[in-house]
């Protein structure tokens, strides 16, 4: 029997378009873009086209456009170029500090500590019980000495979305550039990288239907940038190295899918979140669902089970075909709390009673029917 994918905020499945796309140019045994040769400038329009077709889709120039490895090293990557390119930008010098918000993707976090050790002051802004940034304490921590602030568009373990056009307007107002990890926002809701107006955004791919260990980061033309890897002029001399060009060609034909009919799939997906809230109440009644009440991703679900160890619910859901996520880690065989949901002020208890149900394009209501199928032996086991 197949099995039961709820993990999109994980990873996606690759679209059937983005397979097909990756067999043909495999068939072509595509070469180097940075090849003299016909076979490199065939390889060469390729990229181009492959540019030009993301920053469309994006809302930015292709020119604004850095592919990477993926929004880990994207959001390494900001950080490092903005403490690094402060000296040489007169607006940035004399500031040192970064805000960011404590429920950011550790990718952010573990890279802050590391230029704390250089110098850097971090402020960090905490979060409602709605997962909601905490508008006066930003607007506090942002001032003149604020060199970056960085602020997810979605958190990936909620599904809570933030106000990133209005935090970017308050960090430009104030000096500052503007940063946004968008992984867990593109190709889930509406995102344009102009008319959000930050200086740098981070993706990638596989989030929304492409392959792994290919990204974007999007650099506002003019922004002072560092390069972290030299030793090329790939990508307008900002990422040294030979570029991985079906990764690229995987990510340009993945953003297309995840964006075509993106608000009619949103309006399913939201009908299948409400039904599956309903049907997981009946099941069980003291079900608590963390969510926002109206910036929330429809294809994702933070729901907590109090009484029940949502790590043994997982396990117990695993044996019997379903795939889904928990918010803790198990690090040295010892169960991690949620960090994200313990900042929303959930309970210990609570937290770790919690699971994440993501979903998305290929979850039919069928898959949905079999889950609840499935929740219902699990839950009437646990009880017993």
């Amino acid at each position: 029997m197949p099995r039961l994918y709820f993990d999109y905020n994980a990873t996606t499945p690759l679209a059937p378009s983005v397979r097909q796309a990756l067999q043909v140019a495999l068939e072509r045994n595509i070469k180097n873009p940075s090849s003299v040769h016909a076979e490199g400038r065939e390889a060469k329009r390729l990229l181009d086209d492959c540019r030009r077709k993301t920053s469309g889709l994006l809302g930015c120039l292709p020119e604004e456009v850095c592919f990477l490895s993926g929004a880990t090293e994207a959001n390494n990557t900001v950080i490092s170029s903005v403490w690094e390119s402060r000296s040489q930008d007169r607006k940035s010098q004399g500031r040192s500090k970064i805000v960011t918000l404590l429920v950011e993707h550790d990718s952010i976090v573990r890279s802050l500590e590391q230029f704390q050790k250089k110098g850097a002051t971090v402020e960090v802004v905490g979060v409602n019980r709605y997962g909601d940034l905490d508008q006066e304490a930003l607007e506090r921590a942002v001032d003149e000495r604020t060199l970056l602030v960085a602020l997810m568009a979605s958190n990936n373990e909620t599904g809570i979305q933030f106000p990133v056009e209005k935090v970017c307007h308050l960090a430009h107002e104030r000096g500052a550039l503007f940063h946004t990890d968008v992984a867990c926002t593109v190709g889930k809701a509406p995102f344009d990288f102009g008319r959000c107006g930050a200086d740098f955004a981070s993706l990638s791919a596989h989030k929304f239907y492409g392959p792994k260990g290919i990204g974007a980061l999007l650099i506002r033309r003019g922004t002072k940038f560092s390069p972290v890897l030299v030793g090329g002029a790939q990508e307008f001399s900002r990422r040294a190295g030979t570029e991985n060009l079906f990764g690229i060609l995987g990510l340009s034909e993945a953003l297309d899918f995840s964006l075509h009919g993106l608000e009619r799939e949103n309006e399913r997906l939201t009908s299948l979140r409400r039904w599956l809230k309903e049907e997981l109440l009946r099941l069980y009644e003291w079900v608590v669902f963390h969510e926002h009440p109206t910036r929330q991703l429809p294809g994702a679900l933070n729901v907590a089970f109090p009484g029940f160890s949502g790590q043994t619910l997982l396990a117990n859901l695993d044996l019997e075909g379903v795939a889904a996520s928990h918010g803790s880690a198990c690090q040295s065989g010892s169960l991690e709390v949620s960090r994200v949901l313990l900042a929303m002020g959930i309970p210990e208890e609570e937290a770790l009673g919690s699971i994440r149900l993501s979903f998305g394009r290929m979850t039919t209501e069928g898959e949905v029917q079999e889950l609840l199928e499935i929740m219902k032996r699990v839950l009437r086991r646990m009880k017993k």
